[in-house]
């Protein structure tokens, strides 16, 4: 994302999306659909936010609002309107600010759109495009634009697998004059179906040599309703220990709660019985292929029950 409230928004997606089909982008209804999301201080107790998810009488998503519990105000961040694109309008001071539209094709995203406000109206930053191949994403195609008569770059992202899982995302920019260059890659371990490590790499190119070099690692580790990630960042001393985000999952597979190694927060959620499509307006079918904990190729079977959230990620970043 390239602006601010759709990047904490989208933090926010990955954490908390509640659905029971597996690893392909298929349009989804969730079984027990997130109602709220409580931010509490990890010692106190005190609760600082909450934000509530509404849905209408056809299961669909209209509004996202959070209530500041210490300053006791309600705003609404974001609006949902259905036509033949999904339109949410995302709100900062309850004034416009962005605008993501989605649209779907035979229950799959084939194109998101981000529009920011500019005063009297919408300017395009970014449009992504998605293709599939054997019910498998394959390719996303992304324009960005800097203003209303050009583009700074266009960006390539090519999924590969081996036997049904993901192991390797590369990214590529090219630019307007033709020229491109690799922006980095990702590359997944897995042990059976279950996620072991993500390792995040940076391209270089000095002029005398060029490569990747890691620049960000997650541990995965699991035990009964339980998840650890230990986060590694590499630096010029080698990698270095930042810490373990943990994550307590429900019987049904659901996420209970989230404790960030590096916030004095904790993050609790609460679901309600009920069919809704969060997922399909907000979460991007890059974030839904990127194997994390709780996701077919991500889990173990064993340990955790797969009928809940689709990923884990840093919601706290919403609040930061």
């Amino acid at each position: 994302m390239t602006t601010k409230h759709f990047a904490l928004l989208i933090s926010l997606i990955l954490l908390l999306i509640a659905c029971n089909k597996d690893d392909d982008d298929s349009g989804s209804i969730e079984d027990d659909r997130i109602k709220e999301i409580v931010r509490s201080n990890k010692e106190t107790g005190v609760e600082v936010a909450r934000i509530t998810i509404n849905y209408d009488a056809n299961n669909r998503l209209t509004e996202v609002t959070e209530y500041d519990s210490i300053a006791a105000q309600n705003k609404v961040l974001f609006s949902v309107n259905y036509d033949d694109v999904i339109e949410t309008i995302a709100y900062d001071e309850g004034e416009f600010n962005e605008k993501l539209l989605v649209t779907l094709e035979n229950d799959r995203t084939i194109r998101r759109e981000i529009h920011a406000w500019n005063f009297s109206n919408w300017i395009t930053e970014s449009i992504s495009e998605y293709s599939y191949s054997d019910n498998k994403l394959v390719y996303s195609f992304q324009t960005l634009f800097t203003n209303l008569i050009g583009s700074e770059a266009n960006r390539a992202i090519a999924f590969v697998y081996e036997n049904e899982l993901l192991t390797t995302v590369n990214d590529t920019i090219y630019y307007d004059d033709g020229l491109s260059r690799s922006i980095g890659k990702t590359e997944i371990q897995y042990d059976g179906n279950s996620v072991t490590e993500l390792a995040e790499y940076d391209y270089y190119n000095s002029g005398s040599e060029e490569g990747f070099i890691l620049s960000d690692k997650e541990i995965f580790s699991y035990d009964i309703n339980k998840i650890f990630i230990d986060k590694y960042e590499n630096t010029y001393s080698g990698e270095e220990f930042r810490g373990t985000n943990e994550y307590t999952i429900s019987d049904k597979g659901s996420l209970l709660s989230f404790l960030p190694y590096d916030s004095p927060y904790e993050t609790n959620f609460i679901y309600e019985e009920g069919k809704g499509n969060f997922r399909d307006i907000f979460y991007s079918p890059i974030d839904r292929n990127l194997p994390t904990p709780i996701t077919k190729s991500g889990y173990n079977k064993e340990k955790i029950n797969q009928n809940g959230l689709d990923v884990l990620l840093d919601f706290y970043r919403m609040f930061n």
